[in-house]
């Protein structure tokens, strides 16, 4: 299959690293369970038909500058108003 791109995304969350695996979202009731991540999970999985996606876990807060930053970004935008 030729890939318009490669991608590696680094994740601390092995939630989230769960919920783009094969077997997520196999029962009915999680994408009513889950709305939010059921979108994602949809999301993903489109563009990882176009796109080679590599996730990689990565151990969170052991000074990875780049997981710190997006730390950082994550406060920053949990802390804003909707």
């Amino acid at each position: 299959m030729l890939f318009r791109s490669e991608v590696l995304i680094r994740c601390d969350s092995c939630t989230a690293l769960a919920w783009c695996g094969p077997k997520a979202f196999k029962k009915k009731n999680h994408a009513k369970k889950y709305p939010a991540a059921w979108e994602l999970v949809k999301s993903y999985r489109e563009i990882s038909a176009q796109h080679k996606i590599t996730l990689l876990q990565i151990k969170g807060h052991a000074g990875d500058a780049e997981n710190e930053r997006a730390d950082e970004l994550a406060q920053t935008q949990a802390a804003k108003p909707f």
